[in-house]
């Protein structure tokens, strides 16, 4: 059984021959720490393309090759009207979106919003909106996934292609504004959001049309939760957010076979009995050390209903345990998610610069180790 139809048993709920293993984007790796990889590999010059907060998204052959990972990541090209104006030695500003980012220790930092004084009446009008038609982004593009494809078993996830809704609006308006707006301007939520899906529709038009046919996995990204709950509450995800999430994942499944993925951080769990109403597939981080994420828990009140991915904690045992409570804890984890299916392992989120790489590689061999069947 090859890595492809390895992984389409698994997200059907049918036991395979082992766990698929991912680290890509969300549960990935960050530049310094692939660049760590590398060397350790003897690559020079490895290739690699980041997204705006310097997380990998994809990563040079030569040194992934090297680990037990079934996944490889697809993603847009960079649009031919890209400019990137800087506006102070660390801060810059970034065409697409308008998102003004502040260059950090290992990320890159929403600095300033440039619709922070945008309103119900202009919002959907502003210069900032990308176009999600420029034909830089697809240039190419069919023929790089369709010899992927073709020419390897590995299980291609398209890279979402734009942030999600709740993370477009908080990077345009500001976080604490945009809180704001939803509890007082009901006008202005709906006009942003109402222009936000519109633009998430053809970003996903433009792009599945090219090379649905081709991949595996379509990934969303929206953090809706934090270390101690959900960002926003139940009943005000689904009078803003609920009606558009299905809008805009029935307008994927209606583009590609592939199975809709979903990255939201934190203790998300409230909302997951409306995700699977509305249509996704597949939730992951799955992040252990965050409000209502008990593993046990999560199996026995949505195993079967949705796919699990992710769940190795990334905040305190893969920086800080040893390789052995490392492979302790992916045993523990692989015996709650993967029997019956439905599972597919990888880290709740990326890899960060201080993991050792002792620990990155006691987790793989521990996820090959303990993800065959039967388990």
């Amino acid at each position: 059984m090859d890595k492809r139809e390895n992984f389409n048993r698994a997200v059907n709920f049918k036991e395979s021959e082992w766990v698929p293993i991912d680290c890509s984007t969300h549960s990935g790796i960050m530049l310094q720490k692939f660049q760590e990889l590398a060397n350790y590999y003897g690559i020079k010059n490895p290739e690699y393309r980041l997204n705006l907060v310097n997380m990998c998204s994809t990563m040079d052959e030569r040194v992934w090759k090297n680990l037990p990972i079934d996944t490889r990541t697809v993603l847009l090209n960079p649009p031919d009207s890209l400019k990137i104006n800087y506006l102070s030695d660390d801060i810059f500003q970034v065409s697409d979106y308008g998102f003004i980012m502040r260059k950090a220790l290992y990320y890159n930092e929403f600095w300033d919003f440039p619709l922070k004084d945008s309103t119900a009446q202009n919002v959907a009008s502003s210069k900032w909106w990308p176009d999600a038609f420029d034909p830089g982004r697809i240039r190419g593009l069919k023929e790089q996934v369709k010899k992927l494809y073709n020419e390897t078993d590995f299980v291609l996830k398209l890279e979402t292609p734009v942030p999600g809704l709740m993370e477009t609006t908080q990077r345009m308006r500001g976080l604490e504004r945009f809180f704001i707006d939803l509890a007082s301007d009901e006008e202005f939520v709906n006009n942003y959001l109402d222009k936000v899906v519109k633009v998430h529709k053809d970003f996903y038009s433009v792009v599945l049309n090219e090379i649905g046919e081709y991949i595996q996995v379509v990934e969303m990204a929206d953090d809706f939760g934090m270390q101690t709950g959900l960002q926003i509450s139940v009943d005000m995800y689904r009078k803003y957010f609920k009606p558009r999430h299905k809008e805009v994942w029935d307008h994927i499944h209606s583009l590609t076979d592939a199975k809709l993925y979903l990255h939201s951080c934190g203790g998300v769990s409230e909302l997951i009995p409306d995700w699977i109403e509305i249509g996704l597939d597949i939730i992951q981080s799955l992040q252990p050390k965050a409000a209502g994420m008990d593993a046990e828990k999560l199996k026995k009140d949505f195993g079967g209903k949705i796919v699990f991915w992710g769940g190795f904690d990334v905040q305190e045992i893969l920086p800080y345990g040893t390789p052995d409570k490392i492979e302790s804890e992916v045993k523990r984890i692989m015996d709650i998610f993967a029997p019956g299916g439905g599972y597919v392992f990888s880290p709740a989120h990326v890899i960060q610069p201080d993991v050792p790489l002792e620990n990155m590689f006691a987790m793989f061999d521990a996820a090959v180790k303990y993800g065959k069947f039967p388990i």
